[in-house]
């Protein structure tokens, strides 16, 4: 059933989701071991309040941003810290609302038990999502050229061509690091067996092959330093693809591999956050 679902996602247009459904869900899922026992207690209370019938589960939690998204919210997924790679000056800014501020925003909310519990309901589901957000390298940057003055709006006008035979196809730059360069497909919610072990059998993966004793950068705490890695990730890798050209194999692997570590990141500082703010 699953490769029926990876190849049902041709059809499905890009759009700026960072990691789409299975990335973000599989952040939750690389937090999850890491959560103290009061604390998921806490969040499974949480997020029986408000929220969708396929949003109800700490997995899927992570996916009601992106399913409540609106003209108003849409600027907090992300912050775009502009750059060019002609050596010319950039002038465009992040901006105010964005996904930094969205963080800090929503952790006053959690952690104040004095507020509204559908209040502290919602800010948990963003915060589950904005944290797996913000390690998307391209939700935090946008490549500035001629052709595009204010911005490539984080690699979605940077075309990109579909290796033969690879599904998803990708059109544009943003879309091929939402699927990892091939990592995952789509994993329809309400989850069926074989996608909840696809997700949990790489979300193991992922923890074994990037423990938290591996990375150092897990004791960073600021999401504003978060996204500044995205940055660095977005100059040294991400635009070193030729516009309209096939990603090689080469490019696809530190893709993958990339990917693979700025989610081993986001959850163990989500499963971090959700320690401190909620225990």
């Amino acid at each position: 059933m699953f490769r029926l679902v990876l190849a049902s996602l041709c059809l499905v247009p890009s759009v700026a989701l960072a990691w789409i459904d299975t990335g973000h869900m599989l952040v939750s899922a690389v937090a999850e071991p890491d959560l103290k026992p009061q604390v998921r207690k806490e969040i499974d209370r949480l997020l029986k309040i408000g929220g969708t019938e396929t949003t109800r589960s700490f997995w899927t939690a992570s996916c009601w941003a992106d399913d409540t998204k609106a003209r108003e919210n849409a600027a907090w997924h992300y912050i775009n810290f502009h750059f060019r790679t002609d050596g010319k000056p950039v002038d465009n800014k992040p901006l105010e609302e964005n996904v930094v501020w969205a963080i800090e925003r929503f952790k006053k909310v959690l952690s104040d038990a004095k507020r509204p519990e559908i209040e502290r309901a919602d800010a948990l589901r963003y915060l589950i999502h904005f944290v797996g957000d913000v390690h998307q390298p391209l939700h935090a940057t946008a490549r500035d050229s001629e052709a595009y003055p204010r911005g490539d709006r984080g690699g979605n006008e940077f075309k990109v061509r579909a290796p033969q035979g690879m599904r998803p196809e990708p059109r544009n730059l943003h879309f091929l690091w939402d699927i990892g360069g091939g990592l995952y497909g789509e994993a329809p919610r309400p989850l069926q067996r074989d996608t909840a072990e696809f997700i949990e059998n790489l979300a193991k993966d992922i923890r074994r092959q990037h423990t938290r004793a591996s990375l150092k950068e897990t004791k960073v705490t600021d999401p504003a330093q978060w996204a500044q890695e995205g940055v660095k990730l977005a100059k040294e890798v991400v635009y070193t693809l030729p516009e309209d050209s096939v990603p090689s194999a080469e490019y696809l692997a530190k893709c993958k591999a990339v990917c693979r570590q700025q989610i081993a990141l986001a959850g163990y500082r989500l499963a971090d956050l959700l320690n401190e703010l909620l225990d």
